[in-house]
């Protein structure tokens, strides 16, 4: 019997001992992906800073040849060291800057938005379809900032009675992500001008007259495939002036997460 009782003793000390490994091993393994989630998120951010970082130093870059606006920033003067006139070097003419064609920088270039009192000023493209420029710049570069660009339905581009733009909602205010400002009434109303200006000199001005949150199932993405009729009708339901022809629409995501929804800005051409 005392054999028997020192086996289950024995036993006992056994389970407890594998139990508390078992639970190290569960908390090792819990601490582990713990700090591989953390690590991967760590990762994920800094890659998504240097992205962003790397956008606005591109598109910073490019609004020295914006053609709304200066082309090309004026450099600081050198000073000067007066000679005697028998060593004074010949003075040559200035010669101009070299202009920039945006596209011969990339074909895709259509044009140029701007709106006064936002960060909003960037080339706008349009491809082939709706999937190259959400990853790209519009250097061609992978970023997941992307590029202003027209629905590739939208044809003949700002000539289309409805050209419909696309940008982001980027988390450092970049793309499109200043256009939630226009969910308050007082930020419409500082700044209800969208100005354009296309690849063929053309300038347009465009009054913003309504802000909708929508989902991408809204009516107006399957418009510019309709009649003039309907597209005419649509904004007039939604407060264009009847005898408005031409407009502009401006969407960009209303979370920074995969979800339907949208924000669209809603303007007529003056």
């Amino acid at each position: 019997m005392k054999r028997g009782k020192r086996q289950t003793t024995g036993l006992r000390l056994f389970g407890t001992k594998m139990k508390k490994r078992t639970g190290w091993l569960i908390f090792a393994t819990l601490f582990t992906l713990a700090i591989a989630a953390i690590s991967f998120a760590v990762f994920t951010l800094i890659r998504e800073q240097g992205e962003y970082y790397a956008a606005q130093n591109e598109y910073k870059q490019l609004r020295d040849y914006s053609p709304i606006g200066d082309k090309v920033l004026t450099p600081t003067p050198a000073p000067t060291v007066s000679l005697p006139d028998d060593e004074a070097p010949e003075v040559l003419p200035d010669e101009p800057e070299p202009e920039v064609n945006l596209l011969e920088i990339n074909p895709d270039y259509i044009g140029w938005i701007k709106i006064e009192g936002t960060p909003i000023d960037y080339p706008v493209v349009q491809g082939r379809d709706n999937v190259k420029y959400v990853r790209h710049t519009f250097t061609g570069e992978y970023n997941r900032a992307g590029t202003i660009f027209m629905d590739w339905r939208s044809k003949g581009a700002f000539e289309s009675p409805l050209p419909l733009l696309y940008g982001h909602n980027l988390r450092d205010g970049g793309m499109f992500a200043h256009l939630h400002n226009y969910r308050y009434d007082s930020f419409l109303d500082e700044h209800p001008i969208i100005n354009v200006f296309t690849k063929d000199d053309e300038s347009l001005t465009y009054r913003i007259f309504a802000v909708i949150l929508t989902s991408i199932y809204d009516d107006l993405f399957t418009l510019i495939e309709k009649s003039q009729d309907d597209i005419e009708q649509y904004f007039a339901g939604n407060g264009a002036a009847d005898d408005t022809e031409r407009f502009l629409v401006l969407s960009t995501c209303v979370s920074r997460g995969d979800d339907d929804e949208r924000l669209l800005v809603l303007a007529a051409l003056e």
